[in-house]
């Protein structure tokens, strides 16, 4: 079995630079994906506490994508220790462990022709809740879900070593293929793209949501609650930290965005949509150029946190 790495790591919390690195590169690999990162401390952070992540690989004849957005949170100590720590977690997973599944043929239990049984069927209608309609977690489903639970007990852990709490939010997007599997914990977000649609696969674990699930909040009131970082789950706080997934057939041309609330929070989902449009925003450079639109716009709207988000495209532009 032929594997191919390649990999992106950013954590401006853990180093204040951009570390990059390249794992058995095949200069022959065929590239599937197209992708794009922007970061910014925002104007009153002296730290960036986001670390992003993105790793490309080719198993056999198979495309694989990894792209991960942590947010560590600032109102606990070291959110840039947790965030980067996530980020390490899933960069040993996708190294190790992604390759194991394949082996043992367990990459592909609970996939239908159609896509994941009880996810997408037709590539886009799942919603957030996403995962098997039949209740059985397929190994790619419980594989992530026992990295999430080992990295939450390590931060536990570390925070127990050192005297402290510590905590991160994390989205990941992992593409095989044409499928798509979508996990988060906490309130950082990842939506897809199509010309005339955009949907959030993700429904935040913050107060806030919760009550607008249950109706005792409007979504005008929403937007201004004083109460909008209060979360529910988050990873590295206590021992609650199970992620939700979203799985799903990757259409040719879609678009997945990951993002943290600062990135979001002051833009609307179409607005993100008119920007990343994948009619006409195709290449790497216009993808890095949206998004960097994008959180400039945020910032003069009078966002204060750190802002970070990933675009990937599968394939190519719809032009």
């Amino acid at each position: 079995m032929t594997t191919a790495f390649q990999s992106a790591y950013h954590s401006d919390a853990a180093m204040t630079t951009a570390y990059q690195s390249a794992y058995h590169t095949d200069a022959a690999m065929t590239t599937a994906f197209s992708s794009a990162y922007h970061t910014d401390s925002g104007p009153t952070k002296a730290l960036n506490q986001d670390s992003l992540l993105l790793m490309e690989a080719s198993l056999d004849a198979t495309p694989l994508f990894l792209a991960v957005v942590c947010d560590g949170m600032g109102g606990l100590e070291l959110g840039e220790v947790a965030s980067a720590m996530a980020c390490r977690a899933f960069r040993a997973w996708f190294q190790d462990e992604a390759p194991r599944l394949c082996r043992e043929g367990l990459w592909s239990e609970g996939f239908s022709e159609n896509g994941w049984e009880g996810g997408q069927g037709d590539g886009w209608e799942s919603g957030w809740e996403g995962g098997q309609g039949d209740g059985r977690e397929s190994g790619l489903r419980a594989s992530l879900t026992a990295l999430v639970a080992g990295l939450n007990e390590e931060l536990l852990e570390f925070g127990r070593s050192q005297g402290i709490a510590l905590g991160t939010t994390l989205a990941a997007l992992f593409l095989s293929g044409d499928a798509y599997c979508a996990l988060h914990v906490g309130d950082s977000r990842i939506y897809a793209l199509l010309p005339d649609s955009v949907e959030q696969l993700t429904r935040d674990h913050s107060l806030v949501q919760y009550e607008l699930d249950n109706g005792t909040l409007s979504m005008e009131e929403a937007l201004v609650d004083d109460r909008r970082n209060v979360l529910l789950r988050c990873v590295g706080v206590d021992e609650g930290a199970v992620p939700d997934f979203a799985f799903g057939t990757a259409l040719h041309g879609m678009t997945f965005v990951l993002c943290s609330d600062g990135f979001y929070r002051r833009t609307t989902p179409d607005e993100i949509h008119q920007r990343l449009n994948p009619v006409s925003v195709g290449t790497e450079e216009q993808l890095a150029l949206a998004l960097a639109g994008l959180t400039q716009q945020a910032l003069e709207r009078g966002e204060t946190d750190n802002l970070s988000a990933i675009a990937v495209r599968v394939g190519g532009c719809f032009r």
